[in-house]
This record gives structure tokens, sequence and C-alpha cells, in this order.
């Protein structure tokens, strides 16, 4: 009520709207205390996704290094003659680079991250039947290659020093064709 003493107001107005008041600022007090701690936890998030952007950014240099580095080495196979190896080389770092940017269209990660562990598994098996496959006919094709380069070599020795007897050459050089690397 208003008197007509000091301020016009009684000490019990004064006394409660001190109150209300001071509810009020610990409201407020206690809002900004817990602004500061989300503030300091998104913070902390942000942070932490940007140390997993870096490292996902340097997976991904990694693996464009490692498609230029299978390009160069398709490019000296070309030039050495080696069009198998080449072609290979090559075509890995195509598949290199087309899984990459799947993946980093979100399209390949989102596919895996929806298996269950069961097709997880299932994906690896085919994986690993894949990838040896791909060893036997490397090695089917290297050991080929060798077998033919142990030709090249004993034929091209045939005529370091030349001969006057064709026949026996030709002969030389038929069971070279035979019997080199068929062991």
């Amino acid at each position: 009520p208003y008197t007509s003493k000091k301020g016009g107001y009684g000490s019990f107005d004064l006394d409660f709207g001190l109150s209300v008041y001071q509810h009020q600022q610990s409201k407020v007090d206690e809002l900004q205390l817990k602004l500061s701690e989300d503030s300091r936890i998104l913070h902390n998030v942000i942070e932490i996704e940007r140390k997993k952007n870096d490292e996902l950014q340097k997976r991904v240099d990694a693996v464009k290094v490692l498609a230029q580095t299978l390009w160069e080495k398709s490019n000296e196979k070309h030039k050495q003659g080696k069009v198998w190896e080449s072609k290979a080389l090559g075509e890995c770092a195509d598949e290199i680079l087309d899984v990459l940017e799947q993946a980093l269209k979100g399209g390949l990660m989102s596919d895996y991250m929806n298996m269950t562990l069961e097709q997880l598994q299932q994906e690896h098996a085919e994986l690993l039947e894949f990838n040896e496959m791909l060893d036997k006919k490397y090695k089917h094709h290297a050991a080929r290659a060798e077998k033919y380069r142990r030709k090249c070599e004993s034929i091209a020795s045939l005529f370091v020093v030349p001969s006057e007897n064709h026949q026996m050459t030709i002969k030389a050089i038929q069971t070279i064709l035979e019997r080199v690397g068929e062991a």
C-alpha cells in the first residue's frame, strides 16, 4: 500500500519487490550458467567434429596419392611394354577413385552403415574371395610373363654370335619355345 513515508511504499512492499527481483535474478543466473555450459559443450563438439573432418581429409588425400602412384606405375609399366600390368594398375586407380567418390557422396558408407553384422561379414568374405582370385590371376600372369622373358632371353642369346647354320638356329629356337619355362 502507498504511504506518506519515505518513497511512498511500505517496507513490506519493498521487501516483497526485492524478494521477487532476487528470485528472478537467480533464474537469470541459472540460465546464464546453463547457456555458458551449453556453449562450452557446443564448442567441444565443434572441435571434435573439426578433428574428425581433418582426419577424414588426410585419409582422402592419402587415397588420392595412392591412386596417383598407381597411375604413375601404370605409365611406367606401359612404357616398359608390360601392358597387362599397366592396365591392371590403371583399373585399380580408377576403382579406388570411384569408391572414394561414392563414399564422399554418402552412397557407399550409408549402404554399409545400414547393413547388419551378417551382411557385413558376407561382404567381407566376398571381398576376400575376390582378392584371392585377383592374386591367383596376377601370379599366373606373372609366371607366364617370366616364362616368356626366359624364352626371349634364350632366343636372343642365339643371335649374339651369328651362325652360318640357319637350320640349326631355327631348331634351337623351336627347342627353346617348346621347353624353356615349361618345368
